[in-house]
């Protein structure tokens, strides 16, 4: 009999079982907090550069900008705003998707509010009058070309 298919009949054996979590509570697993050196970051297979979605939007890993989250990730969308404008963002500013689609980056569909607050007000007078066109067109390609 092979070693794996007795090792399996033992765990079948109720008894055997309760010793062995008995005997083994407490303990650590052999490897809780190691790392893969080998296969994490760019070496892994499946690392695509430090882009990946979020919520539908497209994030990047950027630790060395002022802005990013805990983990080091900053929007796209922000990204492109700040290479248009030449600056970084503020905290405060809100890059709004024209068409509503998250992950559509382009600079043609970006809008940018000065705060939260401008934003809301805009989203609420869209909601309220829904068979009224708001328009809005890009402010980051207009203020780019001053």
């Amino acid at each position: 009999m092979p070693i794996g298919e007795k090792t399996k009949l033992l765990w079948q054996n109720p008894e055997y079982r309760k010793q062995m979590i008995k005997a083994h509570k407490g303990q650590k697993a052999w490897n809780k907090g190691r790392k893969c050196p080998e296969f994490s970051g760019k070496n892994h297979p499946r690392y695509k550069g430090g882009w990946r979605k979020a919520d539908g939007r497209w994030i990047t890993l950027m630790p060395a900008h002022p802005f990013t989250d805990s983990k080091g990730y900053i929007r796209r969308s922000r990204l492109v705003a700040e290479r248009y404008l030449g600056r970084y963002l503020f905290p405060k500013e809100v890059v709004h998707h024209i068409n509503g689609d998250k992950s559509d980056d382009h600079p043609e569909n970006l809008y940018l509010f000065p705060s939260e607050s401008a934003h809301l007000s805009y989203e609420k007078n869209r909601l309220k009058d829904r068979n009224k066109i708001l328009p809005l067109k890009s402010n980051l390609i207009t203020s780019s070309n001053e």
